[in-house]
């Protein structure tokens, strides 16, 4: 598992285990084999691919798409929030503006 406490210029592609305590400023793709502990903030969007895994305690600025993988959402999402396929789970307390 890999973690990043800093900041990430440009967009993010993973299929392999992160956490980030920190930012990436431009969109993060969660590819099969990938899992994203977000504690920080996407800078645009964020997108769970099939078989992809997402835990989202941070903020994403833009949408967030979860197209077939599994996703957990405790915090904000600035943007719209769609699910094609796959499992996504809202807390209670989440935020989702549009």
């Amino acid at each position: 598992m890999e973690t990043e406490h800093g900041k990430i210029e440009g967009d993010l592609s993973l299929n392999y285990e992160f956490v980030l305590h920190g930012m990436v400023t431009g969109n993060i793709v969660v590819e099969r084999g990938g899992s994203l502990y977000l504690h920080g903030t996407c800078g645009k969007n964020l997108i769970i691919q099939e078989g992809g895994k997402a835990y989202l305690h941070g903020t994403v600025s833009g949408d967030m798409q979860n197209r077939g993988g599994y996703l957990e959402v405790y915090s904000v999402i600035n943007g719209r929030l769609t699910t094609d396929t796959g499992n996504t789970i809202v807390d209670k307390d989440a935020v989702i503006r549009k």
